[in-house]
Parts: structure tokens; C-alpha cells; sequence
């Protein structure tokens, strides 16, 4: 993923000192940190793949949510580790798109998830090339958004059989 902060710095890295270095390291890891225990703080499950369905990172609600180790399933793909959904046909679209599964395992829930394209460096307004066209963006992967509706579900289906 392209980072313009990072593509600037290294630019840069022969003017900067090794005192420089360590301290954007050290205040790198202090930000991943902060925004893994975000992540793992969140109730949704939350994926992100590389455009080949290649898992770069997920949440401990997602691991919950299936039964995975976070450590062996980094690297594999999502059809490896999440069946039972066409994650190749989800992968290719370029919108967001939601879907709801049930999962047997570890425990029987229904879930309702949204995947959408990331794209690195994405504004609120569209890029415009040189000829002042739009700029085409492709996504440099996709982020899965995991929502356990199960409570909801069973509640709708208690009502319709009291109905």
C-alpha cells in the first residue's frame, strides 16, 4: 500500500539522521499499536486482503467469529480460511457489496459483511490526471466488515412465528 508520508521520507532518508530514523520508527509502532487495540477493542470483525484475497490483517472479533488462529491465517487467503462464499466473484467488483452467511463454527451465527475496495490515498473528490480527465483508481485491496446479526435474526423469526 502507498503511503505518501512514507514515499516523502524515504526520499529524504539520506539528509535525516539515525536519531530521526529511530524516532518515525519508534512513533510507527506507536501508531500501529494504537490502532491494533482499536481494531481488536471493535464487536464487528473486520478483514484486509491484498487484491489477490491474501489476508494482511484481521481483528480478534473475526478470529472469534470463526474459530481461526490470527498468526496462521495472515498470509493464506480468504477461501482457504472462510468457506462457503465466493470471495473471488466479491473480490472483483469495484463497489461495496453486502451479503449475510450463516456459520457453524465455533458457535451457530448469522453474519451480515460488507466488502469493500481499499484504495490507498482515496480523497473525498476524484483525482484528475494531466488532461484533467478523472484519475482512475484501482484498489490495492478490499476491506471485509463482519457483523454478527444473529440476536437480530432470531428475534425477527420469534415474531413471525408468534404472528
Amino acid at each position: 500500500m502507498k503511503s505518501a508520508f512514507l514515499d516523502k521520507f524515504l526520499e529524504r532518508l539520506e539528509r535525516v539522521g539515525p536519531e530521526e530514523v529511530q524516532a518515525f520508527l519508534r512513533r510507527l509502532a506507536q501508531e500501529k499499536g494504537f490502532l491494533e487495540s482499536i481494531f481488536n477493542a471493535i464487536q464487528e470483525g473486520i478483514i484486509v486482503t491484498d487484491v489477490r484475497g491474501r489476508i494482511l490483517y484481521l481483528n480478534r472479533a473475526t478470529c472469534a467469529f470463526f474459530g481461526l488462529d490470527m498468526d496462521a491465517v495472515i498470509g493464506g487467503t480468504l477461501e482457504e480460511h472462510i468457506r462457503g462464499v465466493d470471495w473471488g466473484a466479491l473480490l472483483e467488483s469495484d463497489t461495496v457489496i453486502s451479503r449475510e452467511m450463516e456459520v457453524f463454527y465455533p458457535q451457530n451465527r448469522f453474519l451480515n459483511f460488507y466488502v469493500t475496495p481499499l484504495v490507498a490515498g482515496a480523497q473525498d473528490s476524484p483525482r484528475e490526471t494531466r488532461d484533467g480527465s478523472p484519475e482512475d483508481e484501482d484498489a490495492e485491496g478490499f476491506v471485509v466488515i463482519l457483523r454478527d446479526i444473529t440476536e437480530v435474526r432470531r428475534t425477527t423469526e420469534q415474531t413471525i412465528e408468534s404472528e
